[in-house]
């Protein structure tokens, strides 16, 4: 992983096989409605991190609720955290959780319904009670739309 003048590059291990998204939401690993089922691929998954391709998909202003996206879309931010899940099911025996916290996020762009972007989940602390995680929203060419330092998730 690498972050300079604002674009983001990440090394695959090349030792996990490329999955489908969607069995993530078949399989009751992920329990989310179709807004939030945004992950299409996990491209990597070992001790150190996550890799996903995601595209969040196009919710209605209508439908958006009280919090409409305008600055932060919330519904790409909820798929991002989705990955923390999938990694902790993984490495912590099938537990599940749920967020807990977050340290702070900046925002370099919007991120926009319906594009394909890349979520980079470096772990950062892992415990019988909690996982630690930085998260990068990237896009093809390695530009920035969000950091997220201290996101947290329980374990139980």
């Amino acid at each position: 992983m690498k972050i300079s003048s604002a674009k983001f590059e990440t090394a695959l291990n090349n030792n996990y096989p490329v999955t489908d998204g969607a069995t993530l939401y078949k399989d009751g690993s992920l329990f989310h409605g179709p807004y939030f089922q945004g992950i299409e691929q996990v491209l990597d998954c070992s001790e150190n991190q996550i890799v996903l391709s995601c595209k969040a998909p196009m919710v209605p202003a209508t439908e958006q609720g009280q919090f409409p996206v305008n600055t932060v879309n919330t519904f790409f931010t909820d798929i991002q955290y989705q990955g923390m899940v999938v990694w902790v099911q993984k490495y912590k025996d099938g537990a599940k959780s749920l967020p807990l916290q977050t340290n702070s996020v900046i925002l370099h762009d919007k991120i926009p319904f319906e594009k394909q972007l890349l979520v980079h989940v470096k772990i950062v602390e892992a415990s019988d009670f909690k996982m630690i995680a930085d998260c990068t929203v990237y896009d093809e060419t390695g530009k920035i739309y969000m950091y997220t330092q201290g996101a947290t998730v329980t374990v139980s």
